[in-house]
């Protein structure tokens, strides 16, 4: 039986990118957080199963409890950077900074090493041949941030949507793209994010057993605002407003669904089975 991977992007409701309306990071202390209701409730719907916390930095340290909490239930923390801002704006030197920075103050949190990033927004594009070296060189040796098609923010439309390994002279890096399908032309992450709560059950049920025949992990990813219909409503662009509350009501079922239905397991557990 294939297990495919489960991965979480640990971050509040208002940590969204990418708008006219997003939050610059001084504003965010001022904000009711409800990332440590969110993450538990999320928490309860995963049962057994594990997953790969990708955790954002200032979360861990606001809250370290929450973090410790997540390791202590026996899943896989990884770095979401520290204030979720796109690496492109970046640029080499402060991303490695940065990455750095959030790698360290997870390890510091949960005692535990963190061995695996994920870039806000896959903030990857064809032009930032920098990235995936500058991953290794902060001390990570698995990645996930490389979208293979085009997103708002990023995206490599040509690259294998497989996991795979990439080698520099100082080591070998594991990518781990998000499964995408692409049912109107356009490739999109079929369980990710806001297209977890657009997309039907169905469909979604469909590409992973597709995937899975092919003997291929379906990798998914999902927020902890994503099943949490009591989230405060924020002001957005009318598509961003739309898959940001789409769906809100119905999500958890949906979620637990899904859950009952595949096994599920964290990207560092399947690499040791791929490499056993």
């Amino acid at each position: 039986m294939i297990r495919n991977l489960l991965s979480i992007d640990l971050e509040d409701y208002f940590h969204f990118i990418g708008s006219a309306y997003s939050f610059p990071p001084p504003a965010w202390d001022g904000l009711e957080s409800h990332v440590c209701r969110m993450t538990e409730n999320l928490l309860e719907t995963l049962g057994d199963h594990k997953a790969t916390f990708f955790c954002l930095g200032w979360v861990a340290q606001k809250f370290p409890h929450l973090i410790r909490d997540v390791a202590a239930a026996g899943h896989e923390i990884a770095s979401h950077g520290m204030y979720h801002e796109p690496v492109f704006r970046l640029g080499p030197r402060a991303f490695r900074q940065d990455a750095e920075r959030s790698r360290k103050l997870l390890e510091d949190c949960c005692g535990l090493s963190v061995r695996a990033y994920r870039a806000p927004g896959f903030s990857v594009r064809p032009q930032d041949t920098w990235f995936f070296r500058a991953v290794l060189l902060a001390g990570y040796d698995v990645d996930s941030s490389l979208f293979p098609g085009v997103r708002s923010l990023g995206g490599i439309p040509n690259a294998s949507p497989y996991p795979r390994s990439m080698d520099f002279p100082e080591g070998r890096l594991h990518e781990i793209p998000v499964s995408t399908s692409a049912p109107f032309g356009v490739r999109t992450a079929f369980c990710g994010g806001g297209f977890f709560r657009v997309f039907p059950y169905w469909y979604i049920r469909r590409e992973i057993r597709r995937l899975n025949a092919q003997g291929q992990p379906a990798v998914v990813y999902l927020h902890p605002r994503d099943i949490d219909a009591e989230q405060p409503r924020l002001k957005l662009e009318p598509v961003n407003g739309f898959l940001y509350h789409y769906g809100l009501t119905a999500a958890a079922g949906k979620w637990r669904r899904l859950m009952s239905e595949f096994t599920w397991m964290p990207f560092g557990g399947w690499l040791e089975d791929a490499a056993a």
